[in-house]
């Protein structure tokens, strides 16, 4: 006699979703509250005062965080540039350097601000006809910096 076969329930594996991100608040020494995020991505603090700064400026009419340019993001081939914002008719790019994304990087920065510049002209943007590199910690230490940045390049 065959003993009986012992039936054992499958269950079905949770799959494995990336967690919806959160906001993260954080607050520094002079009572600054940064959320880590602009217009649903990640963000650092000096690219999140830099908006900031942007978005209260009379003089600018819009901008975008982190557009991607050449093909779609995350995609082979895809560049981003950090912002790109509109003033008087005209668009200027910008990127906002740190120690872990540009610095010594004089020469790759250079192709990918060539390449950055051609495709948006190719998409029909008037572009200022060179990319605006911005050192993080230095001129957007603190949001009155950042102000003081924007609001003396945007007069």
């Amino acid at each position: 006699m065959i003993p009986p076969v012992k039936l054992i329930k499958h269950r079905r594996a949770k799959p494995n979703l990336p967690e919806p991100q959160k906001p993260k608040f954080s607050e520094n020494q002079n009572g600054e509250i940064l959320v880590g995020s602009v217009q649903g991505m990640e963000a650092s603090a000096a690219e999140e005062r830099a908006v900031r700064a942007i978005s209260k400026n009379k003089k600018v009419d819009g901008y975008e965080f982190r557009r991607a340019v050449l093909a779609p993001r995350n995609t082979p081939g895809f560049k981003e540039l950090d912002l790109l914002v509109a003033s008087k008719g005209m668009n200027y790019a910008f990127e906002i350097d740190s120690p872990f994304t540009h610095r010594n990087k004089e020469r790759a920065d250079v192709l990918h601000d060539a390449q950055v510049l051609r495709a948006l002209e190719q998409q029909g943007f008037l572009v200022w006809p060179r990319v605006f590199h911005i050192q993080g910690e230095d001129d957007l230490v603190d949001q009155q910096k950042a102000d003081t940045y924007f609001n003396g390049f945007f007069q």
